[in-house]
């Protein structure tokens, strides 16, 4: 979400990273199955456009101290499900990649190309190369000559 609004605000990015922000934190995750807010405040965050409907529909609630145990129970129960919907996501995540993942190796002399930042663009990187391959330093890791 950063990248591509970077990429398109290039001039006006500080006017609107606000609002990317909140959208990014009240979205709902996938693989939490709640909002990054949500596991950190126990609720959903109220927006401007929730803010105005419960103006509009006169929906306020203001929350009292005698809320808090049951708002602390409520963050422990959300950290929970979290984290089991986070293991379930991760599981299925492997096994779809698994399936189609295969074990790669080269050697040194080939030839390789390199996913390396672009300098002077924010969050943007793209293949460059190609380098050549001077050792294996482990099972994923290896020495190029840029």
């Amino acid at each position: 979400m950063i990248r591509k609004f970077l990429q398109e605000q290039k001039k006006d990015w500080e006017e609107g990273f606000n609002f990317l922000l909140f959208a990014a934190r009240t979205a709902v995750e996938d693989s939490l199955g709640c909002s990054p807010a949500s596991l950190l405040f126990g609720h959903e965050i109220r927006g401007p456009l929730k803010m105005v409907k419960e103006k509009w529909m006169e929906e306020v609630q203001v929350p009292s101290l005698q809320y808090i145990p049951q708002i602390q129970e409520r963050l422990i129960t959300v950290w929970k499900i979290a984290r089991e919907n986070l293991e379930n996501s991760q599981k299925v995540m492997k096994t779809k990649y698994d399936r189609k993942a295969k074990p790669r190796s080269f050697s040194p002399g080939r030839q390789v190309l390199v996913y390396l930042p672009v300098p002077g663009e924010t969050l943007m990187a793209k293949y460059q190369g190609p380098y050549t391959i001077l050792e294996k330093a482990s099972s994923l890791n290896y020495i190029i000559q840029t």
